[in-house]
């Protein structure tokens, strides 16, 4: 299968901090450092970070002002099947529409907006297609990565059916094809049924799992010939990031949420961290 070899800017060092990383620092699959990802564009809205999570403005931040390497973005689809960046089940949890976004058109879904709250820094923030934020970014000399992470089985019923996968997964694919994305995409999703639905339309399409489960995953990494695993940090030894290395398997963690965490995914070789703290993720990798 495809693997997309992400342009690494810097290469990994012995980093800076309370604790020494020693010598024997493992490197990511593909070499250099591991990439720096933005959680749903630069991280969930909170204290110091007032902008809505999947909004345009979040993923303009994330990479400009938080200088990730890409975007972890929540994906559902829109009664008409056109892909939108969403995070929750139903759309009254934090914007001022009330339902699940399959009951609405695309047009109906564009012109809801994302919930003022106490955080959240006053101002107007639509939801968002995928097909115009990959227009904004296929531009660049370097699109970011867009990590797509799949939201099927939630509250929703439509999401839990065959049905909905199949067309899902035409619809991405068909942007992928659109923007020639292969090189700046990868698919994550926890349901291996719909990660073969891409891979059926298209094999060169990097796809990956979501799983904690070393002994229940991989396996399944290796039978479907999935590019690798999206973990939380704390899920996996350093044993089994390297058996997914030697298997030509990419991990990525998530989850990184203090110090402590980037430290440890680097220590067992992380090839992409996502995370919400993009400053902090940068200090750490600071001289690289």
């Amino acid at each position: 299968m495809h693997r997309s070899c992400y342009i690494l800017l810097w290469s990994l060092i012995i980093l800076s901090g309370c604790r020494s990383l020693g010598p024997d620092l493992p490197q990511p699959l593909l070499g250099g450092r591991p990439l720096v990802l933005g959680h749903a564009g630069r991280g969930f809205v909170s204290m110091n970070n007032g902008i809505p999570p999947n909004s345009m403005a979040a993923l303009i931040r994330g990479i400009e002002a938080g200088h990730a390497d890409g975007i972890e973005m929540d994906v559902q689809m829109s009664g008409d099947s056109v892909p939108i960046l969403f995070h929750g089940d139903v759309l009254e949890n934090s914007t001022d529409c009330f339902g699940c976004p399959e009951e609405f058109t695309v047009e109906e879904i564009v012109e809801c907006r994302y919930n003022q709250t106490l955080s959240a820094r006053l101002g107007d923030y639509p939801l968002v297609k995928l097909e115009d934020a990959m227009t904004y970014f296929a531009t660049w000399p370097k699109p970011p990565l867009f990590s797509l992470n799949i939201k099927v089985n939630t509250a929703c019923p439509m999401t839990r059916s065959a049905a909905y996968n199949r067309r899902l997964a035409a619809e991405l694919v068909k942007l992928i094809h659109q923007f020639d994305a292969h090189d700046w995409t990868l698919v994550e999703c926890p349901s291996v049924e719909m990660l073969l639905e891409v891979q059926k339309l298209d094999p060169d399409i990097t796809i990956m799992v979501d799983g904690d489960d070393f002994d229940h995953d991989f396996p399944r990494v290796i039978e479907y010939n999935l590019d690798g695993i999206v973990a939380k940090v704390q899920s996996l030894s350093r044993e089994q990031v390297q058996t997914f290395h030697d298997a030509g398997k990419q991990v990525v963690f998530y989850g990184i949420q203090i110090r402590r965490d980037a430290i440890e995914a680097l220590e067992k070789g992380a090839d992409q961290l996502q995370c919400d703290d993009l400053r902090m993720v940068q200090e750490v990798l600071k001289g690289l």
